[in-house]
């Protein structure tokens, strides 16, 4: 027997009876297999959607602080908040200094371990509730 070609199509057999439907069996599975002009699935199609707050975001992290390293939190803000103004609801207690405006778990639900990168998001966080400096 004849190794099997790398295209998929099955070896022809002599044992076979009515040989052209085996070989029109093996031609049709060699069609499919070898098909590169099938078009991809309906869903890779699909255009994602647009996300316009995904900017506004990027925008106001890449703003706190003069360096744009509180972009490195992007992905984790915006899986937690849609809006910059949903961030606000990060504040707790808008009398309190520092990092103790925010929320606690904020740090931990965001990734944020430094101590100066929590006092910048804190002082954006002040800044977007419209509170005076602490």
């Amino acid at each position: 027997m004849a190794p099997t070609p790398k295209t998929g199509a099955l070896p022809e057999s002599s044992s076979c009876s009515g040989g052209s439907s085996s070989s029109s069996t093996a031609q049709n599975q060699q069609q499919t297999v070898n098909a590169p002009n099938v078009p991809p699935p309906k869903e890779a199609l699909v255009e994602p959607k647009a996300q316009p707050a995904r900017d506004e975001i990027d925008e106001w992290l890449a703003g706190l602080g003069n360096t744009g390293v509180m972009l490195r939190y992007s992905e984790a803000v915006h899986r937690e908040f849609e809006t910059v103004s949903e961030l606000t609801a990060a504040i707790v207690d808008p009398a309190a200094k520092g990092i103790k405006i925010a929320e606690p778990s904020i740090w931990a639900t965001l990734g944020i371990t430094s101590l100066g990168h929590k006092l910048s998001f804190s002082g954006g966080l002040r800044k977007l509730g419209g509170l005076p400096e602490s």
